[in-house]
């Protein structure tokens, strides 16, 4: 059964972890631990849509939430994600209530949307009939607008405040380069601080969810102490790279 937006509602705070190297079997050993989901990224990883089909089957099997983030203005694999039973889409570079607007036509049934009917794989991953999903739909699989953009908080209110839009998810990486006027990267840049703070209150004002990537796992408390409930704790490079650092340091301190 979906559960992403029912743990939402209840309050909790999930905790995702990125994956962009692309390989379902190492998205099927993530999903494994104890993190609450995966996100399959389609915008800067190496995904596939064979992957993202097998390794969405793989975390709904191991009862984990699947989410997938969008290449730029790919807002036709919204709908097919959601069909293979993934219970949440980010959306990149949403700018204006246009943006919105487009993202949520794929994303949600009618009257809200344009969704087309064929949940095949949705109904049968998450065991549910087929006139119950049609019911639930609308309000269980999420659509986050991601917010990255100087351009985008200025559009804020109007892009959350979008029928069919459920959250949004920030990105402090690019919104720094764009607050820094592309003079370089640092989601710790103080200019961007209160904004991202600002965000997680007028989303939950309107009645929204908001998420977050945490690249370092130390930023995690800070984004949750915001009002921030969807927390993405870095990406599976990094988690790869930090546990070989973890495993040679610790083998060094054994010869000792």
């Amino acid at each position: 059964m979906l559960t992403f937006a029912d743990r939402m509602h209840k309050g909790e705070t999930i905790y995702t972890l990125w994956s962009q190297v692309g390989s379902p079997q190492l998205v099927a050993q993530f999903a494994l631990s104890d993190f609450d989901g995966i996100v399959i990224d389609m915008q800067h990883g190496v995904h596939s849509d064979d992957t993202v089909v097998t390794s969405g089957e793989a975390i709904i099997a191991a009862d984990k939430i699947a989410i997938v983030r969008l290449p730029v203005d790919r807002f036709d694999a919204a709908s097919r994600a959601l069909d293979l039973g993934y219970e949440a889409v980010i959306a990149p570079m949403i700018n204006t209530k246009q943006d919105a607007q487009t993202f949520a036509k794929f994303m949600k049934y009618p009257p809200i949307g344009e969704r087309s009917w064929g949940p095949g794989r949705a109904v049968q991953q998450h065991k549910v009939k087929s006139a119950d999903y049609l019911q639930i739909a609308n309000q269980q699989t999420l659509a986050f607008a991601m917010i990255e953009t100087r351009k985008a908080y200025e559009n804020f209110d109007e892009i959350i405040s979008t029928d069919g839009i459920d959250g949004i998810f920030v990105g402090p990486s690019d919104l720094s380069i764009d607050f820094a006027n592309g003079a370089g990267v640092d989601p710790n840049m103080p200019e961007t601080q209160q904004p991202m703070k600002d965000m997680a209150i007028r989303a939950k004002q309107h009645g929204k969810f908001a998420g977050i990537f945490a690249r370092n796992p130390e930023d995690a408390p800070r984004y949750t102490s915001w009002g921030y409930q969807f927390v993405n704790v870095s990406y599976d490079g990094a988690l790869l790279a930090d546990g070989c650092q973890s495993y040679l340091e610790r083998a060094e301190i054994s010869k000792k």
